[in-house]
């Protein structure tokens, strides 16, 4: 794994780590009482933050995977038609 992809994975990790720190009384409060609307809704937002740092990080892999296997077929085609 090249560095500038793990420093990317690193940040979006920290980024849901931060959410999940950050939201920690929200869903202690669901423990308690259920939630009015406002704090259903915050739950909401907090739900597709942490989904999309997901999907952030799946994103990264996906294209550096892709990268990576597009380079090596394009390399070994090339090799071929170098040997006609």
């Amino acid at each position: 794994m090249d560095n500038t992809l793990k420093t990317k994975l690193l940040f979006e990790i920290s980024q849901i780590d931060k959410l999940l720190n950050d939201s920690k009384p929200l869903l202690d409060l669901y423990k308690i009482k259920t939630p009015d609307f406002i704090e259903m809704s915050a739950g909401a937002m907090t739900l597709h933050s942490f989904y999309n740092g997901v999907e952030n990080i799946l994103t990264l892999i996906f294209k550096n995977h892709f990268r990576r296997t597009t380079l090596r077929v394009l390399s070994s085609r090339r090799h071929l038609l170098n040997r006609r």
